[in-house]
C-alpha cells in the first residue's frame, strides 16, 4: 500500500508542472486580452495551436490585434511564429517560420472591402545531412472583398493576392525572385 502511495505522489509530482503550465500560457494570454481590451479600444486575441504524435511536433502561435476606428474603417494586424519538427531517422528535419500581416478594412453598407500587407521575416529549415538553411522570405499585398451570403450565418469572401519571393544570393539558387498571383473564393456556413 505504501508503494501505490509513493507511486501515486510521484506522478503526480511530475505532472503537475505540465499541466500548470499549459494553464499559465492560458492564464497570461487571458490577462493579456483582458487588460489590453479593458477600454474596449483594441481587441487583441492569442491563439496556439499544436499538433503531436509519434514523429512529428508542430505549434503554431498567433498575437492579432483589431481596432474599429469609426463605423466605416478598422484596422487588423496579426504576428505569427510557427515552429515544426519531424523525427524519421536521417529524414529528420526541423522548420521555423515568423511573420506579420496587416489588413485595412472599409465597409460599404453590408460589403467590406479590404487591402492587406504581408510579410514573412524568417523562414529557416535545418536537417542533420546539411547545414541550416534560411528559405526566401516573401511579401504579399492582397485586395479582399466580404458579402453576406444567401442567409443570415453565410458569408462570401474573394480575395486577390500577389506573393513575391526573394532569394538571398548565399543559398546558391538558380532564381533570384519569383511570384506567385492567387485568387481565392470561400462561401462560409457557420453553425
Amino acid at each position: 500500500m505504501k508503494k501505490m502511495r509513493r507511486l501515486y505522489c510521484l506522478i503526480t509530482a511530475l505532472c503537475a508542472p505540465a499541466a500548470m503550465a499549459g494553464q499559465l500560457g492560458d492564464n497570461a494570454a487571458q490577462w493579456f486580452s483582458d487588460t489590453v481590451n479593458a477600454e474596449d479600444t483594441v481587441a487583441v486575441s492569442f491563439t496556439k495551436q499544436r499538433i503531436h504524435f509519434k514523429g512529428c511536433n508542430q505549434k503554431a502561435y498567433q498575437l492579432a490585434f483589431s481596432k474599429q476606428f469609426t463605423p466605416v474603417f478598422a484596422l487588423e494586424a496579426s504576428m505569427h511564429y510557427d515552429k515544426g519538427e519531424l523525427s524519421f531517422g536521417a529524414l529528420s528535419q526541423k522548420v521555423t517560420s515568423q511573420g506579420y500581416e496587416v489588413i485595412s478594412w472599409w465597409t460599404v453598407d453590408e460589403l467590406r472591402l479590404g487591402v492587406s500587407h504581408k510579410v514573412r521575416t524568417s523562414l529557416k529549415m535545418s536537417s542533420p545531412m546539411t547545414e541550416q538553411l534560411s528559405l526566401p522570405t516573401s511579401q504579399s499585398v492582397g485586395f479582399h472583398l466580404a458579402l453576406p451570403g444567401m442567409k443570415e450565418a453565410h458569408s462570401m469572401s474573394v480575395s486577390l493576392t500577389r506573393e513575391n519571393w526573394q532569394a538571398s544570393t548565399t543559398n546558391n539558387q538558380t532564381w533570384q525572385e519569383i511570384e506567385d498571383n492567387q485568387i481565392n473564393l470561400q462561401y462560409a456556413i457557420a453553425f
